[in-house]
């Protein structure tokens, strides 16, 4: 005699994860049935087989890659005795692209091609070379040039479109952002920049002067006044030694003639000096 039939049961739920290839993951247990072919599941209302069973414990899986919107996922059971069904749904927003805030730039290859000046010192195109670097806050000025389509500043409230490949000067009440972080850089050094004035901009003859490059030119105009006055101290010290020859010079020469006098009245003495003699003999 058989024993009683039991009808099956199902039970599930859904949970978000982050994988890959996979936004959601369905577990359960299935009571009642030895084999998967008495397994249904559906989502949205679609048949999807590519969900796993285990007969000996029962357990019952499914990975999702699900978009934006709402879902339902339906598992439905049966054996002889009868169905069980079991719905569950889940709504996905639609995700905001994170707009861009800035300008993504070209660091260049020469210190002045990125200038950043700021109440705290000053920054170039050196220290751009770490990844790590970062900026936030007020600036005086601010000199790039933006690559990749240019990109969009703030300027008195509105914006204001920067075009790639010129060079551009902010100056005045700035506030600036420089990082590989911002939103929209993509991991590339960008700028986000709000300013009270519209900027400089231009490029070959016509681009305006970094504010680095000015104070490396007044590094080298100072090092060629250092080397001019060091010549001229270079000068005036050799004078001085040329006048010290000089003065030698005319000493030993003096020495010489006053020796050379004193020679000669040296003789002077001693031919006097046998005139008399010779006289007092003659005398005798």
């Amino acid at each position: 005699m058989e024993g009683p039939c039991s009808p099956p049961t199902v039970s599930f739920s859904l949970q978000e994860v982050n994988l890959n290839d996979a936004t959601h993951e369905l577990r359960g247990s299935v009571t009642g049935v030895k084999n998967k072919a008495n397994i249904s599941l559906t989502l949205d209302g679609k048949a999807h087989n590519g969900f796993q069973f285990a007969p000996a414990t029962g357990d019952l899986s499914a990975k999702f890659k699900l978009a934006p919107g709402s879902h339902t996922v339906v598992v439905s059971v049966n054996n002889d005795c009868g169905t069980d069904v079991k719905s569950e749904s889940v709504t996905l927003e639609e995700e905001e692209e994170e707009e861009a805030c800035g300008i993504r730039i070209n660091p260049g290859n020469s210190d002045w091609q990125f200038c950043l000046v700021t109440p705290s010192g000053t920054y170039n195109r050196g220290n751009l070379s770490s990844s790590n670097f970062s900026y936030s806050g007020p600036a005086r000025s601010i000199y790039f040039l933006p690559i990749g389509g240019g990109g969009t500043a703030t300027v008195n409230g509105r914006p204001y479109t920067i075009k790639s490949g010129q060079y551009y000067l902010f100056t005045g009440n700035i506030n600036v952002s420089v990082s590989t972080s911002n939103p929209g850089s993509m991991g590339q050094w960008s700028v986000c920049i709000t300013a009270g004035s519209e900027p400089v901009s231009g490029n070959g003859n016509n681009r305006p002067k970094s504010p680095c490059e000015t104070q490396n030119d007044d590094d080298k105009s100072k090092a060629k006044d250092d080397d001019k006055s060091k010549g001229q101290n270079d000068d005036k010290s050799k004078a001085n030694d040329d006048d010290r020859s000089k003065a030698k010079a005319d000493n030993k020469s003096q020495a010489n003639d006053d020796d050379r006098s004193s020679v000669k009245d040296d003789e002077k003495s001693n031919r006097q000096a046998n005139d008399r003699t010779i006289r007092t003999g003659s005398r005798r």
